[in-house]
């Protein structure tokens, strides 16, 4: 019970404060992949980071919804298996089509990249 009443203190009386939430703006990022069978693909994903998710055996054809900071580029690599045929990457950043690839034969290789919108007070710097 004293455990509880400490607890129930620090608590009331911010010993322990959790640190502010911080903001990082994004923007939406849909990354597609058509195409049949298997791919290597690795994708900028959420997070502060924005760090790289790698999928070593996505099914095609596969599609992610995800929001990425505005400090990082939006990036899709698609890498095909020995008996890969052709698999199109395309890149969508805020509803708007960014780019396009196809990766064709034998570990065929095709990146969709994109560039995503400056934060607003970015551009208010000078």
């Amino acid at each position: 019970m004293a455990a509880v009443g400490l607890l129930a203190y620090g608590v009331a009386h911010g010993d322990d404060p959790a640190p502010p939430e911080r903001h990082v703006p994004t923007a939406p990022v849909t990354y597609a992949v058509e195409g049949s069978g298997k791919a290597h693909l690795t994708y900028l994903g959420n997070g502060e980071k924005g760090t790289a998710t790698v999928l070593p055996n996505a099914e095609l054809p596969w599609t992610a919804s995800v929001d990425v900071p505005l400090s990082e580029e939006a990036t899709l690599t698609v890498v095909l298996p020995a008996d890969g045929t052709s698999a199109t990457c395309t890149l969508t950043v805020a509803g708007e089509h960014r780019q396009r690839a196809t990766a064709t034969g034998p570990h065929g290789r095709a990146t969709c990249a994109a560039e995503l919108p400056r934060p607003a007070h970015e551009g208010a710097r000078k």
